[in-house]
């Protein structure tokens, strides 16, 4: 899988995601830290964007955004394509900003469901496909 030897190859990996989403940022940052692979997560928008600014065109920022236009994760993004950095999305199944900006696009089915006006989305795709994509990483690398 491409987005397991980007990764791999980075000597920065930065997850990034709001509200529900960081919660498997942290997660991954997890899953890849158990071999020893340097991953990054931070709730601050101005850590993120300090550490995008040592990160350069092998390095990876991984945004998670289900609806693909989150504007935190669109500036996060933007700031990534300035210095070249690879990006790989993860989102639901639309066409959507984040994906054509991303060089590797993951998806998953999550449409956004609304109750009461609490977003209440299943978030079980998102960890199926991350969970996937930390299995292949442990197996390869």
């Amino acid at each position: 899988m491409a987005a397991a030897k980007l990764i791999n190859e980075a000597k920065y990996v930065l997850f990034f995601g709001v509200g529900d989403n960081a919660d498997f940022c942290n997660l991954m940052v997890r899953n890849l830290r158990v071999v020893g692979k340097n991953t990054y997560f931070f709730l601050h928008r101005y850590e993120n964007l300090r550490l995008i600014q040592e990160m350069g065109p092998k390095d990876v920022l991984f945004l998670i955004s289900l609806s693909g236009k989150t504007p935190q994760v669109m500036e996060m993004v933007e700031e990534a394509k300035k210095r070249e950095i690879t990006t790989i999305s993860l989102t639901h199944f639309t066409r959507n900003p984040l994906q054509k900006m991303a060089q590797i696009n993951l998806y998953c089915y999550a449409p956004r469901k609304e109750l009461n006006g609490y977003n209440v989305t299943d978030h079980t795709p998102v960890m199926i496909v991350l969970q996937a994509l930390s299995q292949i990483y442990w197996k390869l690398y």
